[in-house]
Formats: C-alpha cells, structure tokens, sequence
C-alpha cells in the first residue's frame, strides 16, 4: 500500500521559484524565436541557414542533457544547476542581442557573422536549456512524495505557463514599437536578458532559505549514475517511447502549420502568435486536470486520454480529409479550437509522464532523488528529439502529401503506437511501494 505524503503546501515556496525561473526561460525565448525567421530573412538570410540558427538550439540540448546525472552533483545539486543555467542563459541572450552591431553587411547572406555568431550562441543556449530545465524538475519532484507528484508537477508546469503567455505579447509589442529590424531585435533581446535576471535578484533571500534545506538532501543523495540507466526499466522505456512519440508529433506541425492557416485562412504573423497564446490556456487546462484524471482512471489510462486528444486535435486543425468535408474549413475558429485541444492533451501527458517514470525507477530500486534527477533528464532529451526530428518530419510529409493528410497520418499514428505502448505499459508496471519521505 502507498503511503500518502504529508501536506503539498510545504513545497509551494519550492515550486514559485523553480516555476519562476522556467518561466522567465519561456518568456525570454517567445518573446524572439516567434519574430526571428522573419528578422534573418529580411536580412537575406535564406531558409535553410534559418533553419541550421534555430536548430543548432536543438543540437546543444542533445548534447549536454545525456551527462546531466553525472554533471549535476559536481554542480552542487539541482538547485545550483538552475540557478547556473539561467546566468548563463542571461550572458549568452546579451550576447545574441549585440551581434548585429558587429556586423557590417546589410543585407545579410548566409555566410555573414551575425548567422555563424547566432548559430553558435544558441547552440549553447542549449547547455542553458538542459542546466534550467533538469534542474527545476529535478528540484521539485525529487523533493516532494511519490502520491504528491503529479500535484507539484501540475503547479509547476502551470506557473512556467506565464512565460509563454508573456513572451509572445512583450516580443510583438517590442518589434511593433522599434521595428522588425535590427533595433526591434536587439531591444527584445535586451528584454529577454532583464526577464532572466530578475528572479535571480529579486529579493527572494526568504524563499531560498525556506528550501535550501530540500536542495542540500537531494544533492547529497545523487550517486552521478547515468542518464539512461532507468531505462532498463522497461515500464521506464515503454513511458518514454510515450513521450517521443507524442512530443514529436505535436513538433512536426511546426514546419508547415503557419504557411498552411496563413493561406487557407489569411492568417498573419500577429494573429498565429494570438493563436498561440491561446493554445497556452489548453496546456494550461490539461495541467490543471492531469491529477483528478490520473486519480480517477490511473497514469496509464491517462496518458493514452491525453495523446488521443493530441492526435483528434491534430486531425482538426486541417481538417483532415476522412471527415469528407463535414466540418467546415472556411473560419479561423476550427484550427483555434483545434490547437486547444492538441495542448489540451499536451498538459496532461507532460504532468503525468516524469512523474510516473520516476515512480517506476524508484519502484525498480533506484533512488529518489537519481530517479528524479534521471527522468527530467530525458524529459529534457525529449524536446531536443522533437525539436531536431518534429519540423523535419512534418515539412517532408507535408511536401509530399499535403497538410491536411500529413496532420492525419500523424494523428493517426500516435494514437495507434500509443495504445500498444500503453498495453505493453500495463503488463510492466513494477509493484507499488510505501513511499517514507517526509517534506
């Protein structure tokens, strides 16, 4: 029988700061990526160069995240790991945002400066990525009860969503009132730096005391064991093939989904950021319902609810032909109400799914805090692969079949793939144990 941990409120002053700083990365990154394939490319950049720029933040995300487990307690923990990560993120963003002062050449072409510079600073933005987003989860579900979780996993993934409500409308209003030219990016790049700065100096002395104590505990109990090791849990490896598959698949619309709504539905650049924004509110939703749905039908039977919502969003938002032309394809709100649902699902298999690996590991023998430290290190993996396989993925399909039956083979295949992964899931669970921790 499971023992239930003590009360979450405990870990609240934990999960603001974590949440804080992810959501500061979040809104340091909407507020530029959204607005740079139109700024290099009024510069003559063309869109194979674009696409090496924002990949190359992919590349250091798969590069670093793997050595996390053995890196993170020379580091001093997860919290020194998160603290760390957004100084850097901070240096390397003041870095992006004077580049274009050091290059000559207006236009641009694709051997300039500014796009090796960009290039090469974002590829260590990743490093940056995989120091914050490692160690904020790590931080706060290594800290909390194995029944507590999902709850801290839920509250953490919804204050991060601040960030990319913020971005996206400081990023527009920042272009909008210097440019789109070189002052525009360099002002929302100079903006992004402030946004990443201010938890680290915001007087949050209180705060850090009050979980220093949980920060010490779990940074004295990782072994530096390596990142892939709980995935000889084959319960751990059938979750995480979950995780690649639906988060890849909700990447690969990326490629092509603005050009198709912008043709289909004259849909601008500020309108799809609108968008956007409003698809954080069914990420949010999904966040908020993860735990009374995990409660009600288990984490399996979850997952499988949630990427099924994933994949009838992504069969929507064109939509697809097997429908016959039932659903009419002529207004802005179908795709709107479509890409709600695809977050929608998003929150609730992003929530659940660390958790419950962790859950498994620990079951498995391994201890909670390398569990932890582990599962959030290939969370973190998992977006690297989506961002480096998704775009790629879907552009090609796209190409070859159009949107609408790219975004229905691939909604057709996460459902399918799923539910077996999701039978195979059932039969390797490992036994429940008492979880003994106290907050």
């Amino acid at each position: 029988m499971e023992a239930q941990g003590p009360d979450l409120s405990k870990a609240y002053p934990l999960i603001t700061v974590a949440g804080t700083f992810l959501a500061a990365g979040d809104a340091a990154d909407y507020m530029v990526f959204g607005f740079m394939p139109s700024y290099l490319s009024d510069r003559g950049v063309s869109k194979a160069s674009i696409g090496l720029v924002l990949g190359s933040l992919s590349v250091g995300i798969l590069t670093l995240t793997p050595f996390m487990s053995e890196l993170m307690p020379r580091l001093g923990g997860p919290a020194k790991s998160l603290f760390l990560g957004s100084l850097i993120f901070a240096l390397l963003r003041f870095l992006s945002a004077i580049m274009p002062l050091f290059d000559p050449t207006m236009p641009n072409s694709d051997s300039s400066f500014l796009v090796y510079s960009t290039t090469g600073l974002f590829f260590l933005t990743g490093f940056t990525y995989s120091l914050i987003e490692v160690g904020s989860l790590a931080w706060v579900l290594a800290t909390v009860p194995e029944d507590k979780r999902t709850e801290a996993n839920s509250q953490l993934m919804m204050t991060r969503s601040a960030g990319t409500l913020i971005g996206p409308l400081a990023g527009g209003a920042t272009f909008n009132a210097f440019g789109s030219g070189d002052l525009g990016y360099v002002m929302a790049m100079l903006l992004g730096v402030i946004i990443l700065l201010l938890p680290l100096f915001a007087g949050w002395r209180p705060v850090r005391e009050a979980v220093s104590k949980h920060s010490d505990r779990v940074s004295l109990s990782l072994s530096g064991s390596s990142s892939g090791m709980i995935l000889k849990v084959p319960a751990c490896a059938l979750a995480y093939a979950i995780m690649i598959s639906a988060t890849v698949m909700v990447n690969s619309n990326n490629a092509f989904a603005m050009p198709y709504l912008k043709a289909q539905h004259g849909i601008d650049e500020w309108l799809y950021g609108v968008l956007m924004m409003l698809g954080v509110m069914g990420f949010m939703v999904g966040a908020g319902l993860a735990l009374p749905c995990e409660k009600a039908v288990g984490g399996v039977a979850s997952l499988l609810i949630g990427t099924t919502f994933l994949a009838l969003g992504e069969l929507l938002l064109a939509p697809t032909p097997l429908l016959g032309g039932v659903l009419p394809n002529d207004n802005v709100w179908l795709p709107a109400c479509a890409l709600n649902v695809v977050t929608f699902g998003l929150g609730i298999v992003s929530t659940i799914i660390t958790p419950l690996i962790i859950s498994y590991a620990a079951r498995a023998g391994f201890s909670d805090e390398d569990a932890s430290v582990q599962a959030a290190a290939l969370q973190v993996f998992v977006i690297g692969i989506a961002l480096f396989i998704g775009p790629p993925l879907g552009g090609v399909l796209a190409d070859a079949v159009g949107a609408e039956w790219a975004l229905t083979y691939l909604g057709l295949f996460t459902v399918g793939i799923n539910m077996l992964l999701s039978l195979g899931l059932v039969y390797a669970e490992p036994p429940a144990v008492a979880d003994h921790r106290m907050s």
